[in-house]
């Protein structure tokens, strides 16, 4: 389905990252209303990191909750990510990819020295065990977790009201958030992120999945803007 004139976004990243997706979505497509509504934001859990030589990023959140680069190696999912670990000082490999991807480019490349993965509470791949079980030395740090936030109440009158809706999807947990708010009609026009997040994405019951091309934003913005007239 789609393209849809003027339809409703609904932005349901962090603060921070559905203002930069709203930015790029603006510069990219047609015109559509958006609504912001983050399902979680971040909060550091206060980890102490040991000393390290190497560091593995699966988030940009990792990146932004974990300590300063000093010139070390940052081995990164994808662009954005190593985007944002070279700003924190970190020399940046970036797989331009997903989990997969990055596991088989370390793997590949086989770094020295002591890595830590520096992840959130939730995280895919078992990327630790798995470099592990290749014989390298690394251990995983919980950096951040994701704080729920609170729907506002007005959200459900707000959709009931809009006309078609598309709702990027991110990640598996941000599908049970918003399915837990209760506030988004069926028959809404999910773009994933992944086949993984398609999967999840059927309990909101949508008219139809699309999934990015690839696991970055840029390719989710390019994704919703197709749907847009």
């Amino acid at each position: 389905m789609g393209p849809y004139e003027n339809p409703t976004v609904l932005i349901t990243r962090p603060a921070e990252g559905s203002a930069r997706f709203l930015a790029g979505l603006r510069d990219a497509a047609g015109p559509f209303v958006a609504v912001v509504q983050p399902a979680f934001e971040i909060a550091p859990t206060g980890a102490e990191v040991p000393p390290f030589d190497v560091a593995i990023f699966t988030s940009r959140a990792g990146v932004e909750m974990g300590p300063h680069g000093d010139g070390r190696v940052a081995w990164c999912v994808g662009d954005a990510t190593g985007q944002a670990a070279e700003a924190a000082g970190y020399e940046p490999r970036s797989a331009g990819g997903d989990v997969e991807d990055l596991l088989r480019l370390i793997l590949a490349r086989r770094p020295v020295g002591r890595m830590v993965h520096l992840r959130g509470e939730n995280s895919r791949g078992d990327v630790t065990a798995r470099l592990v079980d290749e014989g390298l030395r690394c251990e995983e740090i919980i950096v951040y977790a994701k704080a729920p936030q609170p729907v506002d109440a007005g959200l459900r009158a707000r959709l009931q009201d809009a006309g078609p809706i598309i709702i990027p999807l991110f990640s598996a947990e941000t599908v049970s958030i918003i399915a837990s708010w209760g506030a988004v009609p069926a028959g809404c026009h999910a773009v994933a992120i992944s086949d993984a997040v398609a999967a999840a994405a059927d309990v909101l019951t949508p008219c139809e999945i699309t999934t990015s091309s690839t696991p970055t934003a840029g390719a989710m913005t390019q994704a919703v803007r197709g749907l847009i007239a």
